[in-house]
C-alpha cells in the first residue's frame, strides 16, 4: 500500500515549508516556501554559516559605509541565497517573503517585490520560478495587484478569512496561503475549546469555503493551505491546489500507510462539464502508449453527471450554449452515448457539410491542389473524418461563423471523437482507419430527463439567437466601415 504522502502528492501539490536544505533534499517536493522565521532558524545551523557570512559580506559591500543598511541588505540577501539553493533542488517555485514591517505600505512593498525579483533575475532565475510573499493586508493586496500586472507572481500570506481571499482573487493574485493552524488557534482561544471534530475544524472549514468559492466563480488564483498544526488537517484538505507542510508533518505522512480520499473535489457540484477532448476522452495525452498515465474525467469521477463538450479545441458557442441551458433549466441536456449534448453533437459534420453534394455525386479531390480541391469537391479520399465525427463545426463554424477546417481546405481529423489520435492516418480514407480506443474511454451512459426537451430547446434557442444577433451586429459594423461607392 502506498503512503499517505504518496497518495496526497497524486491529488495535491505538496510543498515543503522550511529553509532547511537537507529536509528539502530528503523529501524532494515540487515547491518550497520560506519566511523570515524559517530562514533565521536555518541560518543558526552550523552547516549554513557560509551562507550567512556571504550575505553579511555582500551587505557590507552594498551599504557603502552605511552601517544601518548592512543588516537590512544582508537579510534580503540571505533570503535570496537560501532561495537560490532551494531552486537547485526543487523543480518548481520558491516563495520569498517581503519584510512584514512593510505590510501597510503599498509603495514600499512594490519596491521590495521588484528588488527581490531583480536579485533572482540577476542570478539567472526566471520570474515564473519565484513567488513574492506578501501579507494579505489591503495595502499588500494592492501591491500584489501591481506586481502581478508586471509579471511578478505573488503569494499572499497571513490570510485568515474569505474577505481577504476574495480581494486577492479580484486583484489577480497568483496564489494565496490561508493559515489553517492560526485560524484554529484563534477559535480555540475565543471559544474556550481545546479541540474540534475534524469536520468542524475552523481552519479546515475556512480553506474549504475559499477553495469552493474560487472554483465556483472561476478564479484562477491557487489555494495553498498553510500553517498546519497536525496531519489530520492536511488529510482533511487533500485535493486542495497546494498544501505547504513542515518537514515534521511531511515525515509523519511519509511514514503512514492507509487509504486517503480527496476531500476537496466535485462533491458539491450538480454536474461536471468537461470542456475539450482531453478532459472528455483523454485526448492526445491518452493516446497509445499513454506515457503520462492520462485519463478522462469520467474514468475518475463516477458519482456525478458528466457533460462532455469535446473538440480540440471545443467550439466557444457550444460551450456557452451547454452552460446556458444548464443554468436556465437546472437540468442535464439530452446526451449521446459519449455524454455529449445531442443539440450540438446530434449530427455528423458530413451530414451538414456544404461539400456533401459532391460526395453524393462521387466527386472527390485527389490532392489538396488539384482541380477538384479548387472546385470545393469532397475531401473524403484525402482522409476527411467528417462522416464519423459528431460536432457542430459545419453549422456554427469558428471565429464568429467565419469558417471551419473543411471550408478552409483541410479534411476533418475527428478531434471531437474518443480516441481520435489512435484512429489511423489523418490523410487516408476512413475505410483504411482503425478505431483504437473508441468506445473504451468512458461507460456508455445516456442521461435522459423526462420533460426536459422543451426547456432544453428554449435555452439552446436563446443561445443560438444571441450568436446570430452578434454575427448580424458584426456584419452591420463591417458594412458601415466599408467605403461608400458613388
Amino acid at each position: 500500500m502506498t503512503t499517505l504522502l504518496e497518495q496526497l502528492s497524486s491529488m495535491t501539490v505538496a510543498v515543503c515549508d522550511t529553509g532547511d536544505l537537507k529536509s528539502i533534499e530528503k523529501f524532494k517536493p515540487q515547491d518550497a516556501t520560506t519566511n523570515p522565521s524559517l530562514i533565521t532558524a536555518a541560518a543558526q545551523m552550523a552547516e549554513y554559516s557560509d551562507v550567512v557570512d556571504g550575505a553579511l559580506q555582500w551587505g557590507e559591500s552594498q551599504a557603502k559605509g552605511d552601517d544601518k543598511k548592512v543588516i537590512a541588505l544582508a537579510l534580503d540577501r540571505l533570503a535570496i541565497e537560501f532561495g537560490l539553493r532551494i531552486l537547485k533542488i526543487v523543480p518548481g517555485r520558491v516563495s520569498t517573503e517581503v519584510d512584514a514591517r512593510l505590510s501597510f505600505d503599498t509603495k514600499k512593498t512594490v519596491e521590495k517585490g521588484r528588488y527581490l525579483i531583480s536579485q533572482y533575475n540577476a542570478a539567472g532565475i526566471k520570474n515564473e520560478r519565484v513567488l513574492i510573499k506578501i501579507a494579505s493586508t489591503w495595502e499588500g493586496i494592492k501591491a500584489a495587484e501591481i506586481l502581478q500586472k508586471e509579471g511578478i507572481n505573488c503569494n499572499l500570506t497571513l490570510l485568515f478569512g474569505m474577505h481577504q481571499a476574495v480581494a486577492c482573487a479580484e486583484a489577480g493574485v497568483r496564489l494565496i496561503s490561508p493559515f489553517v493552524g492560526r485560524i484554529l488557534d484563534w477559535y480555540k482561544k475565543a471559544e474556550g475549546k481545546d479541540s474540534y471534530p475534524p469536520t468542524e475544524d475552523p481552519g479546515v472549514v475556512s480553506v474549504t469555503k475559499i477553495y469552493n468559492y474560487y472554483k465556483k466563480h472561476g478564479h484562477k488564483t491557487q489555494v495553498m493551505g498553510a500553517s498546519f498544526r497536525k496531519a489530520d488537517q492536511i488529510i482533511d484538505l487533500a485535493g486542495c491546489d497546494l498544501l505547504t507542510i513542515s518537514p515534521e508533518l511531511i515525515g509523519e505522512l511519509a511514514s503512514k500507510d492507509g487509504e486517503l480520499e480527496p476531500k476537496l473535489t466535485a462533491k458539491g457540484a450538480a454536474a461536471i462539464v468537461c470542456v475539450g477532448t482531453c478532459s472528455a476522452f483523454g485526448g492526445i495525452p491518452f493516446a497509445d502508449p499513454n506515457p503520462t498515465g492520462a485519463w478522462p474525467v469520467s474514468a475518475i469521477v463516477a458519482d456525478k453527471p458528466i457533460i462532455n463538450v469535446s473538440g480540440c479545441p471545443p467550439i466557444p458557442e457550444v460551450i456557452a450554449g451547454t452552460l446556458l441551458q444548464f443554468v436556465a433549466t437546472g437540468k442535464v441536456p439530452d446526451l449521446d452515448e459519449h455524454r455529449r449534448p445531442k443539440a450540438f453533437f446530434g449530427n455528423t459534420i458530413h451530414d451538414r457539410c456544404y461539400r456533401r453534394p459532391f460526395y453524393d455525386q462521387g466527386k472527390f479531390a485527389k490532392t489538396f491542389d488539384d482541380e477538384g480541391a479548387r472546385n470545393g469537391w469532397c475531401l473524403y479520399e484525402l482522409g476527411c473524418k467528417g462522416p464519423t465525427t459528431y460536432n457542430a463545426c459545419a453549422t456554427i463554424k469558428w471565429n464568429g461563423g467565419t469558417s471551419f477546417p473543411i471550408q478552409s481546405g483541410h479534411g476533418c481529423i475527428g478531434c471531437a471523437e474518443p480516441g481520435f489520435w489512435d484512429k489511423g492516418d489523418f490523410y487516408s480514407p476512413l475505410s483504411a482507419a482503425s478505431w483504437g480506443k473508441s468506445g473504451e474511454v468512458a461507460p456508455r451512459q445516456v442521461l435522459e430527463l423526462a420533460g426536459g426537451a422543451v426547456s432544453v430547446g428554449a435555452a439552446l434557442g436563446l443561445a443560438s439567437a444571441g450568436v446570430s444577433r452578434l454575427r448580424q451586429h458584426r456584419s452591420e459594423q463591417h458594412s458601415d466601415n466599408e467605403p461608400k461607392r458613388s
